[in-house]
């Protein structure tokens, strides 16, 4: 049984960062998610330092203004260790504004995923705090596919609760239910969080110091870089 995290890094607006990533984890091993989280909390709160930075984000662990570089090598190798799919959408923005619209392509990234290894939908799907509304639960449903050579074609829309219970009632489980979460409440993001966060340091300064050790890992990543004109 599956479990499915999405995070973002990086600024929507126009004005900001020159790069925003939307990133999809896809595991079904949510208690290593959870062991190694515990493991970093452990490791910071033995500093000053660390306790401070928790207390400033609720006690979640978090990629932006991580403070020892070392341990965040130590985190990002035993992340590259679990078992499981990351989809990583990278926007270069060129001074344009993402749309909600725009990250709600990582949906896609998500059906493809549960097509293309014939899997069923993962038993929670959590998005972090407004990532796509301010509405607690969104749903979506896949309308369509078909395979274009080795790629899948996808049309997905945002529906209504009503709608997606008549959907399950008619047997389609093409249609999935994300809830919105805050990261402190949630290891599966914060894990999602830091993927999410290195692979947007690349992007935006050009250093794969800590991307790197994702690459060619157990963990399975798959980057797609959009770029605007």
């Amino acid at each position: 049984m599956e479990f499915a995290y999405l995070d973002e890094s990086g600024d929507p607006g126009a004005e900001g960062t020159m790069n925003m990533v939307l990133c999809l984890m896809v595991t079904s091993k949510n208690k290593e998610l959870s062991q190694v989280i515990k493991w970093c909390r452990e490791r910071l709160l033995q500093s000053k330092k660390g306790q401070k930075w928790l207390n400033t984000t609720n006690g979640a662990v978090k990629y932006h203004n991580f403070p020892d570089k070392s341990l965040l090598r130590q985190l990002v190798s035993k992340i590259s260790k679990l078992e499981g799919s990351v989809y990583c959408i990278i926007f270069e923005k060129n001074r344009r504004e993402i749309s909600q619209e725009a990250k709600a392509l990582i949906v896609n990234k998500l059906f493809q995923h549960i097509i293309s290894s014939e899997g069923e939908v993962p038993v929670s799907i959590i998005a972090d705090t407004g990532y796509f509304n301010t509405d607690k639960i969104n749903f979506f449903l896949l309308c369509e596919y078909e395979a274009m050579k080795d790629e899948l074609s996808l049309t997905v829309e945002k529906i209504n609760e009503s709608e997606y219970e008549a959907h399950l009632a008619n047997g389609n489980s093409k249609c999935i239910k994300i809830n919105h979460e805050n990261t402190a409440g949630s290891k599966g993001l914060q894990v999602t969080d830091v993927i999410a966060g290195v692979i947007f340091h690349e992007a935006e300064h050009g250093d794969a110091s800590f991307s790197s050790l994702l690459k060619g890992s157990i963990l399975k990543l798959y980057c797609h870089t959009l770029r605007r004109k």
